[in-house]
């Protein structure tokens, strides 16, 4: 039995085209995790998300739509680009 008390959550699965879906809490928990990823894809390991912005969703919360600027420092500069994409809940 755990010692102190249980946070009862509320765990939801997320996908979106071309990732594995992901388990989050919220859609924008899970549109982080998606952006993440495509930095990395995209960038490598040092690839990061500097903003994330919901552009559009339904009204019944089936689906949303962001962008988010995806980004590699180097030095200096930073490389980096716009990307959108739609997070469907399953």
């Amino acid at each position: 039995m755990p010692d102190g008390p249980e946070k009862e959550t509320n765990m939801n699965k997320y996908s979106c085209n071309g990732f594995r879906d992901v388990t989050a809490e919220t859609m924008v928990e899970a549109a982080e995790k998606f952006a993440g990823r495509m930095a990395r894809q995209r960038f490598g390991r040092r690839g990061y998300v500097r903003t994330l912005n919901q552009n559009a969703y339904a009204a019944d919360g089936r689906l949303a739509e962001y962008s988010s600027f995806i980004g590699l420092n180097r030095g200096n500069e930073t490389t980096g680009s716009n990307v959108n994409f739609t997070v469907h809940k399953s």
